[in-house]
Formats: structure tokens, C-alpha cells, sequence
């Protein structure tokens, strides 16, 4: 696969070339196969599947939230997610964008909780996170319509 890249908001997006098709059942492989990969990796507290790969008959890439340990600089977390990024890439064939979740805005951390889970080796902090994404959006909602904080 040869896609472009371009830097957008903390993650990469790939240009929109391919376009792949996967059955429900093909689906279900690439993510007990990502599920395997993802759990050798002692630094992921968990790990999302989130976007057009979970909603969509088609889809251009597979949209993957990780969560690290420790507390790793933006800068870390870029390189980190262009990484492991790569290396998905290469193992499931599949276009994979990462976004590292412990700096990512609000309103993505809540879009990718929302998917599926893969690796959750932390079930109580994902699910504070996901509820600090929700009273936020309540925040930011009311605040846009009625002027409230």
C-alpha cells in the first residue's frame, strides 16, 4: 500500500486512495489479530477501534485509540503513535491511524471510547475517562446554547 500523509491535529491522516471492503467476518480477524499485537505490548492500558472501520461497508483506514503508561510528552506520543502506526500497518496490511488518546482533545477521546474496545488492561480509568468526555461535551453543549459554564 503507498499512502500520503499529512500532519492534521495530532494525527495522521492518510490521503484517501484505497479503498478497502471487508466482510464482517474479516473484520472480526483483523481485530483479534491487531487484539494479539496490541497485548504484547505492556506500555498499552487500552486500546480502541473507533471510525469507518466499525461503521461503514467501506473504509479507507482503521481509526485506533491507545492509551500509555505513564505520562509520556506530546512529543513522545506523536513518534509513539507514528510507530506503532507503521508497524500495524505492516502486520494487518491494512492502512492503521493511531492517536495516542492521553492528548488528545476532548471531543476524539470521546469519539474513539466509543468504539470498540481490542485491549483493556484498565477498565476503571478507561471508563472515568469516557465519563470526563461526556460532562465535558455537556460543558462545551451548554455553553454554546445557553451561555452556561
Amino acid at each position: 500500500l503507498k499512502c500520503s500523509s499529512m500532519r492534521f491535529g495530532g494525527m495522521f491522516m492518510r490521503g484517501l486512495g484505497k479503498v478497502h471492503s471487508l466482510s464482517p467476518s474479516e473484520r472480526s480477524q483483523i481485530v483479534e489479530r491487531l487484539r494479539r499485537v496490541l497485548k504484547s505490548k505492556d506500555e498499552v492500558v487500552f486500546a480502541v477501534v473507533f471510525g469507518s472501520f466499525l461503521t461503514n461497508p467501506v473504509f479507507h483506514d482503521l481509526d485506533l485509540g491507545v492509551y500509555v503508561k505513564g505520562s509520556p510528552d506530546i512529543l513522545d506520543s506523536a513518534v509513539y503513535a507514528e510507530k506503532l502506526s507503521v508497524e500495524l500497518t505492516k502486520r494487518l496490511r491494512l492502512p492503521v491511524d493511531v492517536v495516542v488518546l492521553n492528548h488528545a482533545p476532548m471531543w476524539l477521546r470521546l469519539r474513539a471510547l466509543k468504539g470498540k474496545v481490542v485491549v483493556d488492561r484498565d477498565p476503571m480509568l478507561r471508563l472515568a475517562l469516557k465519563l470526563a468526555a461526556i460532562d465535558n461535551n455537556i460543558a462545551v453543549f451548554r455553553e454554546r446554547t445557553h451561555g452556561l459554564r
